[in-house]
Order: C-alpha cells, then structure tokens, then sequence
C-alpha cells in the first residue's frame, strides 16, 4: 500500500480540523454518547460534588435520564451498559442519583436497594 503523498496529507488534515472546529461545543468540548462504563458518570458527579459545583439543571436531568435509562431489571446497574449487574456500579450509580436530588423512596431506588443490600451492599 502507497503511503498519500505529502500534497494530499495537508488537505485531509485541515478537512479534519475543520470538521473539529464546526462541531466544537462553544465549551470548549464536543459532546456525544459515551455509552459505555457506568462508572464515569458517578465518578464525575462526585468531583462535582466535592468541588462544590452541582451541575446545571440541564446537565443534571440528563445524567439521571441516562442513568435511569440503564437500570437492569433485577434493579441493579452493570459495568457498562450491555453488562448484568454488579454491586460496584450499583451503589455508585445509587448514591448519584441520590446526590442529583432523587430521593430514597424513589421506586428505582427502592429497586437497586433491594437489590444490592442483599449482597452485601456498600461494604
């Protein structure tokens, strides 16, 4: 295989760029789906927390529709989104969801509570 000749590598780099820079979120980032582990999301709600920054309404409601959205049935949570679930990922998506405003007698709560606790929940 031919490597591109140095005259076309510049086009495509700044075809790139400009790709880049049109879908630059005003931020500074660009958004879209990461929709793998579910650990991050918690992890990133708690530095927030610590800092003192809850996110903004809109942020907010987002993380817990997309929290929500990946509950198993049995109540917990998995590592990532395709997986079963695991009592890591459910305590910590548990306590974000409580620290985004959603209180404990919350009937999914109540749910991961139910099913966690029995195996041996945060401890």
């Amino acid at each position: 295989m031919t490597a591109p000749s140095a005259r076309k590598r510049p086009a495509a780099i700044e075809r790139g760029l400009d790709v880049l820079a049109a879908t630059q979120d005003p931020g500074g980032s660009w958004k879209g789906d990461y929709g793998g582990p579910l650990f991050l999301v918690p992890v990133y709600v708690a530095g927030l927390e610590l800092l003192g920054r809850p996110p903004d309404a809109e942020t907010r409601d987002g993380f817990i529709r997309y929290l929500r959205g990946h509950q198993n049935a049995d109540g917990g949570w998995g590592l990532d989104v395709e997986s079963h679930s695991h009592v890591f990922t459910s305590v910590l998506v548990y306590v974000t969801l409580r620290l985004l405003g959603i209180p404990a007698e919350d009937s999914q709560l109540q749910r991961a509570r139910s099913w966690f606790l029995p195996r041996g929940g945060p401890a």
